[in-house]
């Protein structure tokens, strides 16, 4: 009995000892870019770290399917407008527009369908967290930021309210890149919509 109760003491000692912080890929993921910010050198502390919600990417192809279906929409009925005002040139514009977001559609439905065993899988995590940043030179805190970051620690946007923190995640869909050249995930991210 004596020799069982030496080894569970041993042993709940070893333990106390060798915890770790288990690897967090996503706050390592934050830990990174903020060092990016304040520098390489930085000892990054959270004080406060939870994911708040994640999406699919199934949810996140409906959300950017809804949104160019909306634009579409709103293409046709400006182009109306403009028809019944003369103004020939924005109408033409608009058409042309509203049949650009008709090839996009298509486009994301065909990475749907090529997605269709991945679509349940989460494409990014939300993050809410505070903290600081800490160099040889200066103390930078952060209080109630947050972030979107894809599983393996890819971080498209931190700002410091929820608002327009998943502008740039059609980026995490792949293919959407190629389909809007035009929006840059990294410009995307500032959160001002």
């Amino acid at each position: 009995m004596r020799k069982i109760t030496i080894i569970a003491v041993m042993l709940a000692a070893f333990s106390a000892c060798s915890h770790t912080e288990s690897p967090d890929p996503v706050k390592d993921g934050i830990r990174a870019k903020i060092a990016e910010t304040v520098g390489p050198d930085a000892t990054i502390i959270f004080t406060s770290y939870e994911r708040t919600d994640s999406t699919t990417f199934g949810e996140e192809l409906e959300h950017r399917l809804r949104v160019l279906e909306l634009r579409r929409q709103q293409n046709l009925i400006n182009s109306e407008k403009y028809i019944k005002e003369g103004k020939v040139k924005n109408a033409a514009r608009r058409k042309a527009d509203a049949e650009k977001d008709m090839e996009r559609i298509a486009s994301l439905e065909s990475i749907r369908e090529r997605l269709a065993d991945s679509l349940d899988i989460t494409a990014y995590y939300d993050v809410k967290f505070s903290g600081k940043a800490e160099t040889e030179s200066k103390t930078t805190e952060f209080n109630g930021y947050y972030a979107a970051v894809t599983p393996d620690g890819k971080v498209y946007n931190i700002q410091t309210s929820p608002k327009g923190l998943h502008k740039p995640m059609g980026h995490v869909i792949p293919g959407y890149s190629d389909l809007f050249p035009e929006q840059s995930a990294e410009d995307a991210g500032s959160g001002a919509e």
